[in-house]
């Protein structure tokens, strides 16, 4: 059984090419994720899955080609120093 790539690998994947060849990749991630969002999608009306299901997959496009990597949170930012 071949061993999947990271997400933070097909994130960087994606973001290190051209707009246009980003597909392959994005694929993997949809692919990956297919259990996760078949588990949303039973949660909601039958006549608004697939509308439902067009809306996941653009957000989650969206998320990994505009996703930061050097501007995360300092761990301070989650503690209370109080």
């Amino acid at each position: 059984m071949q061993q999947q790539p990271a997400f933070t690998t097909l994130v960087q994947e994606i973001q290190n090419r051209e707009y246009e060849d980003q597909e392959e990749p994005l694929d993997r991630v949809f692919e990956r994720l297919q259990p996760k969002i078949q588990h949303a999608l039973f949660q909601t009306s039958p006549d608004r899955r697939e509308d439902l299901e067009q809306e996941i997959r653009i957000k989650l496009m969206e998320i990994t080609r505009d996703y930061q990597w050097k501007e995360s949170p300092e761990i301070d930012h989650f503690i209370r120093w109080d």
